[in-house]
C-alpha cells in the first residue's frame, strides 16, 4: 500500500508537470490519444463508483480495497483532467453504458455474492486498463500523455495484482 501511495505521489507530480507544459500537445495528439483519454475517464469513473459500493457492501478486504480504489482513481482522474484541459479535450462525465450496467448490478447484490461480483469487476477492469495503457505507450503521439501513461501503468498493474488476491 505504501508503494502504491508513493507511485500516486510521483504520478501527481508528473501529471502536474505534463499539464503545465503542453507545448503544442493538442496539435501533437492523434485519435488514439483522444480515445485513450475518453476511455480512461469513463473507466476511472466506473472504478470510483464500484469502489464506493464495495466500501459499503463488501467484506473487510473489499471495503479497504474499495476505499483505496476511490482515492487513487480520483487522484488519477484529476491528473487526467489536467492533461485534458491543457490539450483542450473534454472528457466524458459518466462511465460507459456497459460499466454503468455492471455497477447497477453490483448495487443490487446485498449478500455474500457481492464479493465475487466485485472481485470479477475489479480484475476485468484493471486487465482492460493495462491493455489500454500499453497501447497508448506503444502508439500514442502526445509525449506528455505517453509519459503519464508510462508512469501510471505500474499503479494499474498493482491494482490488478491486488484485485486478483482479494
Amino acid at each position: 500500500m505504501k508503494r502504491t501511495l508513493l507511485i500516486c505521489t510521483g504520478i501527481a507530480l508528473l501529471g502536474a508537470t505534463a499539464a503545465a507544459h503542453p507545448s503544442g500537445a493538442a496539435a501533437s495528439m492523434n485519435a488514439m490519444d483522444r480515445d485513450f483519454m475518453a476511455t480512461l475517464a469513463k473507466a476511472g469513473l466506473a472504478e470510483i463508483q464500484a469502489g464506493q459500493i464495495a466500501a459499503q457492501q463488501g467484506d473487510h478486504a473489499d471495503r479497504l480495497f474499495g476505499r483505496q480504489m476511490v482515492k487513487e482513481h480520483q487522484a488519477a482522474g484529476s491528473q487526467l483532467q489536467q492533461l485534458a484541459t491543457a490539450r483542450k479535450v473534454t472528457l466524458p462525465s459518466s462511465p460507459s453504458p456497459e460499466d454503468a450496467a455492471a455497477i447497477h448490478r453490483l448495487e443490487r447484490i446485498k449478500d455474500a455474492r457481492f464479493d465475487a461480483a466485485y472481485h470479477h469487476f475489479a480484475v476485468m477492469s484493471h486487465r482492460q486498463a493495462m491493455g489500454l495503457f500499453r497501447k497508448e505507450i506503444a502508439k500514442g503521439r502526445d509525449p506528455g500523455l505517453v509519459a503519464w501513461a508510462q508512469k501510471t501503468l505500474p499503479m494499474i498493474k498493482e491494482h490488478y495484482r491486488e484485485s486478483q488476491s482479494l
